[in-house]
Formats: structure tokens, C-alpha cells, sequence
């Protein structure tokens, strides 16, 4: 029996390799910006998606969403010619782009749900269907630690600008747009059913925006949202997961106008 010890013999000379991040990745074709919890939670933007697509860089919106007045209805936007019907909406990985309006998203969003999202404007691989842009929201979900969240966002009047009468006639104007108050209020919780197997989370969203359109019509859509996300850890290397969403638009003076004052009330449920 020979008993060896090894030492650690001296250094005679130490190379430190420093990777420095390419400004062109050859490996892949996609121009995207990837949208953190951090950036998502942190920015002073109105709490919407359409909101969020604005962030990248080549998109050009159809409106300003100002301290979210405009979030009780879908924008509309292009990016390097590509088309308002091109959109890709997917959540979780999965297709979900409105059939009935191609390139709209099916339904309303409690901002909160969202862990990423991640915006493609141009050079997506063969899984998203058009050259348009390409919008990927992965929501949160349980683990193995009980979670409780809420928020409560107002905008109100004092917030606002007043003019005079004689400051709006100066620029041939009688009236303008006014935000009465928007208020963003929920809670979330989530945690295990089973630890390390199964998980649960949940969330409860409103926004409800009172404002007036210039001509002087009541404008308050009012959104509800109720999210649900199930994740199960089969075995290692596969896992399940079933997410359902549920809520609720009502609109009162949509599309409101000079030559169409009263606008119109609109009351649609939806869920998947």
C-alpha cells in the first residue's frame, strides 16, 4: 500500500480571459428588447401593454397615452413597414392574437400579471407567423414561498393643467380633454399547494378611468381582470402549467367626438 499526498505546487504565471459582449450577435437574426419585472414596475408610463411596446425602439404608436388616459382602448401601431394587422400577441409562449381583429390583442390586461415581456420588431424565427411585431408576455407565477402584492395608482384632476377661456381661444379652442381621476387598484398572492410540485398564483386587477372628451362627454371605460396560473413539476425535465384569465370592459362614451357627442356604451366579458 503507497499512501501519495498532493500539493498544491506554486504559480508561475495566471492568464485572466475577459469576454467582452458583442455589439452584433451572429447568432441570432431577431431585433428585440427584452422588458424586465424591474423596468415594468419602475418606469412612470401608463400600465398597459400597448405602453410597454412603445419602449422599443422603430415602433410608432398612433396615440400618447397620457398618464393613461387613453388604456381603456387598443392602439394601434406599425414598425419597418410592416403592417397594423401583422401583430403577434403570445402569452406564455402561446398564440393568442385576436382572430376576430388580426393583429389586436383578444382582451384587457391587469398589468401586474406580467413577470417579462419580451418585443420583437423585426427578424423573428419561423415561430411567429408574420414580419410584424411580436409581443411575448410571460406572467408570473407561484413558488414554493407564500406571496401577497397590492397597488393602489391614482391620477387625479389637481394633477392637471387648468386654461383659461382666453388662453384656449387664443388656440381656437373652447374646450379641452380633462382627466376627472384614474385610479389602478389590485392584489396578487401566490405560493404552494404542494411543495416543490405544485403551485398557485392569483391576482385581482381594476382600472377605471374617468375623464372628459373636449367636447364635454363623460369618457370611463372600466376594466376588470381576475388571473389564475396552475404550474405542476411532472418529473425533472417536463413540467404542466394552465393559466385562465377572466374579465370584463365597460365603455361609456367610446368613440366620442365633435360630430359624435353621446359616443357609445359598451359592456364585453371575455375570458380564456
Amino acid at each position: 500500500k503507497i499512501d501519495l499526498a498532493l500539493e498544491q505546487g506554486a504559480i508561475d504565471e495566471q492568464v485572466t480571459v475577459i469576454a467582452v459582449t458583442p455589439v452584433v450577435d451572429a447568432k441570432t437574426t431577431a431585433v428585440s428588447k427584452n422588458v424586465t419585472q424591474e423596468i415594468l414596475q419602475s418606469l412612470p408610463t401608463s400600465r398597459d401593454p400597448w405602453n410597454v411596446l412603445q419602449m422599443a425602439a422603430g415602433i410608432i404608436m398612433d396615440r400618447e397615452n397620457v398618464g393613461g388616459t387613453e388604456s381603456g382602448q387598443q392602439a394601434s401601431y406599425v414598425a419597418k413597414g410592416g403592417g397594423t394587422d401583422q401583430g403577434v400577441w403570445s402569452v406564455d409562449g402561446v398564440v393568442v392574437t385576436d382572430p376576430a381583429a388580426i393583429g389586436a390583442s383578444p382582451i384587457y390586461w391587469d398589468f401586474d400579471s406580467f413577470e417579462e415581456m419580451n418585443i420583437i420588431t423585426g427578424g423573428a424565427d419561423v415561430s411567429v407567423q408574420t414580419g410584424g411585431i411580436a409581443l411575448n408576455m410571460v406572467t408570473r407565477r407561484g413558488g414554493n414561498k407564500v406571496s401577497f402584492g397590492g397597488r393602489f395608482y391614482l391620477t387625479d384632476s389637481q394633477f392637471q393643467a387648468t386654461y383659461s377661456a382666453e388662453k384656449l381661444a387664443s388656440y381656437g379652442l373652447t374646450a379641452y380633454n380633462k382627466i376627472n381621476n384614474i385610479k389602478d387598484y389590485g392584489f396578487n398572492v401566490g405560493g404552494p399547494i404542494v411543495k416543490d410540485k405544485v403551485w398557485l398564483w392569483g391576482s385581482y386587477g381594476v382600472q377605471d378611468i374617468n375623464t372628459l372628451a373636449v367636447t364635454g362627454t363623460p369618457v370611463k371605460p372600466l376594466i376588470t381582470d381576475y388571473n389564475f396560473k396552475l404550474n405542476l413539476q411532472i418529473i425533472p425535465s417536463n413540467r404542466f402549467e394552465a393559466l385562465y384569465i377572466a374579465g370584463a370592459k365597460q365603455f361609456i362614451g367610446r368613440s366620442a367626438s365633435q360630430s359624435f357627442t353621446e359616443g357609445l356604451d359598451q359592456d364585453s366579458p371575455y375570458h380564456f
